[in-house]
């Protein structure tokens, strides 16, 4: 299997090449200090402008990366495809402009300005647009450039397959929402203060089953509703949050995990507080960094009792290799270290920031107090399908693993309906 993945030792953070950075700091600022005092101006100017210029240098670089990739509003995805996918945009332009423009030039580049213009629109207005009818519907159909990253190790019948059944589930799923009566935007605040927003959806008032869906990098509640339409189905309340720095929820950094999964102990305290009266049987599903969320969540120590069950689906085991594939994604061919090491750095220096080490899905299911069951797509070309495997061999508690052929990225749903429901509500009843 040939998945563009980050090499082994993005597991973890090689301190060697911190301790060279700073030796070499170290010594051109004593160089330049030295220098200064004896006399030696152009010698001490030269050091100090190569101290400065590499101190730039390395925290330019880190908050480049953080910035793109983890401040509220980045999507690797987006940004990786943006200039191609514009640059086919006005090519189709430029085709039928000039067939009808008679040659003239400034015809020509006004249509294809305009073509770029409405493309960067389009793709704001689906971000922004979160409670949105049009957001819903895009939420099962993501931009095709997208569709082209996450089922680009699938055949083409296995796409056929999953296209056909996304666009029924589509269908389900818009007939499902038809009588929202018993939706609500509820809110909480954070260990930190953020006020986080979620969906909450009751339509079986007299059920203790609730579940909390948890979407992906990037993503929102909408994206999940496929999940919560069948959850409803067998009897379940949803919650759907919009985790700390998506969507509406406040924040401006995301933490690969770390922060999150308090946030996900804290919603499942808040339907203990507000359903008191029940005993609540409440059980953990995310996808891509949602699952990864599950699983830091798995480990706390004020998680509920209430909360029986975590399903991962196609998490990554290491926030490491997660932080390794966004930078390559934006600057290909990038150095793993000190790529990695200057990431860490400058999220560490930012408000709710944290170090990229604390998030570790592998550690966290080690000491997880609920169930846990993880799933992955066989073909998934984000997440390397053995990134599930360590986490299943991780865990210490009751544990399932599924891994689902002809299935992309957070696809597996798609690929095998079946297969899947079967076993998630084989695993948490």
């Amino acid at each position: 299997m040939e998945n563009n993945k980050p090499v082994p030792d993005s597991k973890a953070l090689s301190y060697s090449h911190v301790i060279r950075l700073i030796t070499t700091l170290i010594i051109l600022l004593v160089i330049a200090i030295i220098s200064f005092v004896n006399g030696k101006i152009i010698l001490g100017i030269i050091a100090a402008v190569l101290f400065v210029a590499m101190l730039a240098g390395c925290y330019l670089i880190g908050s480049y990366l953080v910035k793109d990739t983890l401040a509220k509003g980045s999507n690797v995805f987006l940004t990786a495809i943006q200039k191609p996918r514009g640059r086919i945009a006005s090519a189709i332009t430029l085709i039928d402009t000039v067939k009808n423009s008679g040659g003239n030039i400034e015809t020509i580049l006004e249509a294809v300005a305009k073509k770029d213009h409405e493309c960067d629109q389009n793709q704001a207005e689906a971000i922004e647009q979160d409670n949105s009818e049009f957001e819903e519907s895009l939420s099962l159909v993501p931009f095709a450039p997208i569709d082209d990253l996450f089922m680009a190790q699938m055949t083409e019948s296995q796409k056929e397959h999953v296209m056909s059944e996304r666009a029924q589930e589509r269908k389900k799923v818009r007939m499902w929402m038809e009588n929202a009566s018993q939706w609500k935007t509820v809110s909480i605040q954070s260990s930190d203060g953020l006020t986080l927003k979620a969906r909450l959806i009751e339509r079986h008032p007299d059920t203790e089953k609730w579940v909390i869906l948890v979407h992906g990098y990037a993503g929102s509640w909408t994206e999940l509703y496929h999940h919560a339409r069948v959850y409803d189905e067998h009897g379940y309340n949803v919650l759907l949050p919009n985790m700390r720095a998506h969507a509406s929820s406040e924040g401006s950094l995301i933490s690969m995990g770390f922060h999150e999964g308090k946030d996900l102990a804290l919603w499942a305290q808040f339907l203990n507080k507000t359903y008191s009266e029940n005993d609540l049987h409440i059980v953990l599903h995310g996808q891509s960094m949602g699952a990864a969320n599950v699983c830091n969540a798995a480990a706390l120590e004020d998680l509920p009792s209430s909360v029986v069950a975590g399903i991962c689906d196609c998490s990554f085991s290491h926030s490491t290799q997660a932080v390794a594939w966004m930078c390559d994604m934006l600057v290909p061919g990038i150095p793993l270290h000190p790529t990695l090491e200057l990431f860490d750095c400058n999220l560490r220096l930012r408000k709710g920031g944290c170090s990229i080490m604390q998030s570790d899905p592998a550690c966290a299911v080690a000491k997880s107090n609920i169930p846990l069951m993880f799933i992955h797509a066989a073909q998934d070309t984000i997440v390397d399908p053995l990134c599930s495997q360590e986490l299943y061999d991780a865990a210490n508690v009751k544990k399932e693993l599924l891994v689902i052929e002809g299935s992309g990225h957070c696809l597996n749903s798609f690929a095998n309906k079946e297969e899947y429901y079967k076993r998630v509500f084989d695993f948490i009843k």
